[in-house]
């Protein structure tokens, strides 16, 4: 018996499917002593909500993580035109879950510091070049990584370790002669925040929080829209059954029914000229228009462009909104490849260089809209959602009609 476990006997054929309101993101904030500045950019924090988030010159970045019902949000950058701070390290567990609300990033004049939870780094950089007006802003928001050039700036590692958790010094990479004691760089930092950032912050009046910031409207979605099916594994259907039977059996976690997997174009995709927009970039359930039945055949479903492995469990999809739902055009992807390929042919090569690779993607990145947007035009539509579907938007329908699908279906019931 596949599922006794989750499913006893009096609970199957007794699917409720109801939606629910959708938990708010727990806010996290940061409370790590690991490192000097750590103490600091607690108080920043802090400041900056006893103020709304809101002072002039200063911009704060939130994003949300996590799944089902254990979601989390917390600030990921705060940034001014002399410096940017950012958050993302490790700093315990919030429900078994990682908390990543402690700071990970300190970049300020001609300086780039970056710590990790168990202490190896620092990475560290210090620009060396001759017009920091014209660098500022690169350097800030990319520090070391922005420049290749040797005379922009001078990286730094850690020295080997003697006894102590922490390097105590930094010394210049590639044999240069340039050596910090790492507790002096991460002081300075500190200093730096304490007079040019927090300082300003509390010199401005505090207000009450407004948290409505944060709340999303749903948006609807188009009236005329066409069935979607979906493909999900194994542990998919089990947790979608516990999940519409009696959700409180499942971690918090794990209260979702499918979430967004593969991108729809690739983090190397780029166009110079006219630039992907961004959310071509994410992670996506990918869905087909089309009405599926309990006797639709996995191997007669496809999904443009979808590599579906051993997925091999079909859901009708009912959205409940259109937030972060696109449309992208796999046709102009195979459209593209036909041509690179036909031209490479007639080259004399069987295989297509990554430049050509690129095109492939771009041509699929620009074809991409939102589904309140899209007219019908495109010649292999994928729907592509970028949440997690709820229990109450999808339905597991047929799957595979043999091996082990075929009597987990059964299962099933």
């Amino acid at each position: 018996m596949f599922f006794s476990v989750l499913f006893p006997p009096s609970n199957k054929g007794n699917i409720v499917n109801l939606s629910i309101t959708r938990p708010e993101p727990t806010m996290l904030y940061p409370f790590s002593r690991q490192y000097p500045f750590d103490e600091v950019g607690t108080q920043i924090v802090q400041a900056l909500e006893e103020r709304n988030w809101e002072i002039p010159g200063i911009i704060v970045e939130f994003r949300a993580y996590g799944s089902g019902e254990a979601l989390y949000r917390y600030i990921t950058k705060i940034s001014g035109k002399d410096f940017t701070l950012e958050f993302g390290r490790a700093q315990g567990v919030h429900r078994h879950d990682n908390n990543i609300a402690a700071i990970s990033r300190v970049a300020y004049p001609k300086r780039d510091i970056s710590v990790y939870e168990d202490e190896s780094g620092p990475t560290f950089a210090e620009y060396i070049g001759d017009n920091w007006e014209a660098d500022r802003e690169q350097f800030l928001r990319y520090g070391r990584k922005f420049d290749s050039k040797d005379d922009m700036y001078v990286s730094f590692r850690a020295t080997p370790r003697h006894n102590t958790r922490r390097s105590p010094n930094l010394a210049e990479r590639n044999g240069g002669f340039r050596r910090y004691k790492t507790d002096d760089v991460y002081n300075d930092a500190t200093v730096w925040l304490i007079e040019n950032v927090l300082r300003v912050i509390e010199a401005q009046p505090t207000v009450q929080p407004d948290y409505s910031r944060f709340n999303v409207a749903d948006i609807p979605l188009p009236s005329n829209l066409s069935p979607l099916y979906t493909f999900g594994g194994y542990g998919d259907a089990v947790r979608i059954r516990q999940g519409q039977t009696d959700r409180t059996e499942l971690y918090g976690r794990d209260r979702y029914a499918l979430k967004p997997s593969y991108r729809w174009v690739t983090l190397s995709s780029h166009d110079e000229e006219n630039p992907i927009t961004e959310a071509a970039y994410d992670g996506y359930v990918w869905c087909a228009f089309g009405e599926v039945t309990s006797e639709s055949t996995f191997e007669e479903m496809d999904i443009p462009g979808y590599p579906r492995w051993n997925e091999k469990f079909i859901y009708r999809v009912t959205l409940n909104r259109a937030n972060n739902v696109y449309v992208g055009d796999q046709g102009a992807f195979e459209q593209r490849q036909n041509e690179l390929f036909a031209s490479a042919k007639a080259a004399g090569r069987d295989r297509l260089t990554d430049a050509e690779m690129n095109e492939m993607y771009v041509a699929r990145g620009h074809m991409f809209v939102p589904i309140t947007e899209y007219d019908g035009s495109f010649t292999n539509p994928v729907v592509l959602v970028g949440r997690e579907l709820g229990f109450d938007e999808v339905e597991l329908v047929s799957t595979a009609k043999k091996g082990w699908e075929k009597k987990a279906w059964e299962e099933l019931g």
